[in-house]
């Protein structure tokens, strides 16, 4: 008995012990199948790629009207199909040569007459940047010959743009925004036709292309801005600060706000250190402050704004007077400094503004509560007067209310002549009531000697004027009273 239980204890102990390892046959089989998939998946490539070897080449030589095969090299019609590209390339190479010697708009429609058909998307693209030299040289094409090349050179553009890149879509964009193209079938398959390109354009075609959307008053749809918006955010670190002007300036036209806070804030760092570095015109300090005014959310600091008046001042004979009368209706006030140097610099262009951009200085001022001199109120009557008769009713009011408000003392004859341009308009009751008292404030007085109301064709003229005022004045009175009695009456009824 003790040997049985001896053995079967050496038994137990062997069996409890690990025994010699064995192959991994699992691992094996999954190997040896993997190697048969392969072998298996490379012949059926093989075979495949022999099956479609042999129906190309038996397809080769059979043609119909729908179906064309042409595989081969060597092929006659492959041939021929190549030598024709090679030619038209040729011949846009020599045509691109002659494009800027094209010196008038006729030569420019002649080229399009002959050649128009045969054009490549470089050469159309050169064409139009051509277009937009003679338009800014010769001003627009003559009638009728204008909208029949314009829609040309337009429709020439929409059919080689699914070749353009990303510099082509900008070129083209802003040329027919040069040539003054505002057709918004135009700029709509335009802008579609640079979806999938506005991931390829670079910040300063961003710029360009978005500046001319702005100029023509086209506003496209909100996500393609935001995607313009998402692309310009990748490449704002490396963007010259003249196109991060031209950007937010056509933002802010567009009524495009981002959201992002950290991009705008980004714009103001790489602005401010254009400042101090003077890489800014004076017109660009002008667009930029335009968009930022659009965006009062994310108004600049008083630093940001004093580094900005700082830059100004040496830059004042750079701005147009146009772009002066914007700065000004931006609504913050400049340091008094800077706003003098403004005005002084905008006075020897008065006479360059149009009839609303006049209107619109003295009203800028009056805003901004800032009473000019007696010099400039001189010269600003002067040509207030000359140009009273092209004035919008809106335009005339507001001259005459900020010129009230100035406290400016105009002669009898100056009243006159914007009585009389005052008596030309369809006024209503709001604009007649305001000329009124601005005309009284500024001292119109009727019975006073030297009006003349009552004798000579010019003094009907001016009491015909007068009349006119105070008829709009009484008859929205008397509208008023009208309505009020028909109220009445319903009520009681």
């Amino acid at each position: 008995m003790q040997q049985l239980s001896s053995s079967k204890g050496r038994a137990a102990a062997a069996a409890s012990q690990p025994g010699p390892r064995r192959p991994r046959s699992i691992a094996a089989a999954a190997l040896k199948r993997a190697k048969q998939y392969v072998a298996r998946k490379e012949l059926q490539n093989a075979a495949k790629h022999e099956y479609l070897k042999q129906v190309y080449e038996a397809a080769d030589s059979i043609e119909s009207d729908h179906l064309v095969f042409e595989l081969k090299p060597s092929s006659p019609r492959l041939q021929a199909q190549q030598q024709q590209h090679a030619a038209t390339a040729e011949l846009n190479s020599q045509l691109a040569q002659q494009i800027p010697a094209l010196a008038d708009w006729q030569q420019l429609q002649g080229f399009l007459q002959q050649h128009g058909s045969v054009l490549n998307f470089l050469a159309v693209t050169a064409v139009a940047s051509q277009a937009a030299v003679l338009y800014k040289e010769l001003g627009p094409p003559p009638e009728p010959e204008c909208a029949m090349l314009l829609q040309e050179l337009s429709a020439l553009l929409l059919q080689a743009s699914s070749w353009f890149q990303p510099a082509h879509f900008a070129a083209a964009a802003a040329a027919m925004c040069s040539c003054g193209v505002t057709d918004a079938a135009f700029w709509e398959n335009l802008v579609a036709a640079a979806e999938h390109k506005v991931g390829a354009l670079s910040f300063a075609q961003l710029a360009q292309m978005l500046t001319a959307l702005a100029m023509v008053g086209f506003v496209p749809d909100l996500p393609w801005v935001e995607r313009c918006h998402r692309q310009a955010s990748k490449h704002l670190h490396a963007a010259a600060p003249g196109d991060v002007c031209a950007l937010v300036w056509a933002w802010g036209e567009l009524g495009y706000t981002p959201r992002d806070i950290l991009f705008l804030n980004q714009v103001k760092i790489i602005t401010r250190r254009a400042f101090d570095a003077q890489e800014l015109s004076g017109p660009q300090l002008v667009h930029l402050m335009h968009g930022l005014a659009r965006m009062p959310k994310y108004a600049p600091n008083a630093g940001w704004l004093a580094a900005l008046c700082e830059r100004m001042k040496p830059l004042l004979q750079q701005v147009s007077p146009g772009d002066t009368v914007d700065l000004l209706l931006l609504g913050f006030k400049p340091h008094p400094q800077l706003l003098h140097q403004l005005l002084t610099a905008l006075q020897r262009g008065l006479h360059l503004l149009s009839s609303q951009d006049l209107a619109d200085v003295g009203w800028a001022l009056c805003t901004l509560k800032h009473r000019p001199g007696a010099a400039w109120l001189k010269v600003y009557l002067h040509q207030a007067a000359s140009k009273a008769g092209y004035m919008s009713e809106q335009a005339l009011t507001d001259m005459l209310w900020a010129l009230a408000c100035f406290a400016a003392e105009p002669d009898t004859e100056w009243l006159k002549q914007v009585l009389l341009a005052a008596g030309k308009l369809q006024l209503t009751s709001r604009n007649a009531a305001v000329m009124l008292w601005a005309l009284q404030q500024l001292g119109f007085q009727p019975q006073a000697e030297g009006w003349g109301l009552q004798q000579g064709a010019a003094g009907q003229e001016v009491q015909a004027a007068v009349a006119g005022l105070l008829q709009s004045v009484l008859q929205a009175e008397g509208d008023g009273q009208q309505q009020q009695q028909q109220q009445q009456l319903a009520l009681a009824g």
